[in-house]
């Protein structure tokens, strides 16, 4: 049997199916299990139809009752529950879904459709994979235009330690600092985290919780790679709290991704003049800003008013 291509929106796994098979031949099928099938197609159970087929045994299928919209929020339910997706796995089949097709986007050719053959809105499909609207909103924007390249310090030396007087603010606002991801010991004498990774810890492989400083490094194209990082524990709900200081490069895909998933930033006045692991000041080309990511965005902007302007995103 054929499997239907929204099957083939998520990736295949191969272990997935000798582990099956190797049950299947000692157990046989279990009565409980079935194979799903859609348009006379495989539209879930994949691993289980091929296991079946290694280990010789007689599946079992159902077929699914529902138009293509419902099947497309069927295949990603069942698979969500048994992969544990992440932000990451569920932005994967949000592009995947999109660009074959099955989820199209809402437009003025599509403005005249009525009931069940109107494409889906932001919502929609905001409620079907449990993100905010705002977040399939930002993968459409990277869907259709590509971040745009990374802007790196001219010294391209990542460390540079924040002022103990903006440590003091963001701590003002959060309360505690639960994890510095980008740090070191030198710089943990102002940021004082309960937790923190150096270089050689990788904060990018870490997992990231709680109250969340950062001032990210720009060499090497890592500053996209934090803020990617931050933006995808916020929305996982890992990361409860963040404020993130970077420059104010608001040309760069980097700064958009911060600016549409903070819930507050403050534009600086002027610019913050960092210290060097040898004491010495940087004179930096360009102001900051601070971004806030958290429930409490009126307590940041009462704590960082006197230091730049304050906006809201959203």
């Amino acid at each position: 049997m054929e499997f239907h291509p929204l099957c083939l929106l998520l990736s295949f796994r191969e272990e997935v199916v000798d582990e099956l098979a190797e049950l299947m031949t000692s157990h046989g099928w279990y009565p409980q299990e079935h194979i799903t099938v859609y348009e006379g197609q495989i539209l879930d159970g994949r691993h289980r139809y091929l296991a079946a087929q290694k280990a010789g045994v007689e599946p079992q299928f159902m077929d699914f009752v529902g138009d293509r919209t419902a099947a497309v929020a069927f295949v990603f339910g069942v698979n969500a529950m048994s992969r544990h997706f992440s932000i990451a796995d569920k932005r994967e089949f949000f592009l995947n879904a999109r660009n074959s097709g099955f989820w199209e986007k809402r437009d003025s050719h599509t403005s005249n459709m009525r009931g069940d053959d109107l494409p889906l809105s932001h919502q929609d499909i905001a409620d079907v994979l449990g993100v905010a609207q705002r977040t399939v909103k930002r993968w459409e924007s990277e869907r259709v235009s590509p971040p745009l390249p990374i802007r790196t310090t001219t010294s391209g030396d990542d460390e540079w330690y924040t002022p103990a007087k903006y440590i003091d603010l963001a701590r003002g606002v959060m309360g505690e600092i639960d994890l510095d991801p980008a740090s070191c010991e030198q710089g943990q004498q102002n940021v004082q985290a309960k937790k923190f990774f150096t270089q050689e810890d990788d904060g990018l492989e870490q997992y990231w919780e709680g109250r969340v400083w950062m001032n990210p490094p720009y060499s090497k194209g890592l500053m996209d790679k934090f803020v990617t990082k931050l933006c995808a524990e916020c929305e996982a709900g890992h990361v409860t709290e963040a404020i993130v200081l970077t420059h104010n490069f608001s040309d760069t895909g980097w700064f958009r991704k911060l600016w549409d998933g903070a819930s507050a930033v403050c534009l600086t006045y002027g610019r913050i003049k960092f210290e060097s692991p040898d004491g010495v000041g940087s004179s930096p080309t360009s102001g900051h800003a601070f971004f806030y990511f958290g429930p409490n965005p009126a307590k940041f902007k009462i704590a960082f008013a006197d230091i730049g302007n304050i906006g809201n995103p959203e």
